[in-house]
């Protein structure tokens, strides 16, 4: 689910997490969407997601040394 918000098929680079993460966040935000309660709720969508994939590539990459 994290991946299908975030717009993304593997493989991912922990690059790639990050850049679509900036895109999606800076699309999103309520501060340039007139305080839209729709885009905080899905900026807070777009952060767990961001962060489930970056731990989970992290820990990946962990496990692949």
């Amino acid at each position: 689910e994290a991946m299908a918000i975030m717009g993304l098929e593997p493989p991912v680079t922990l690059e790639d997490i990050k850049t679509r993460y900036k895109k999606l966040a800076k699309k999103h935000h309520p501060d340039l969407n007139k305080g839209s309660a729709k885009s905080e709720e899905l900026l807070k969508q777009i952060n767990m997601a961001y962060t489930i994939l970056k731990l989970s590539f992290e820990k990946f990459e962990k496990l692949d040394k």
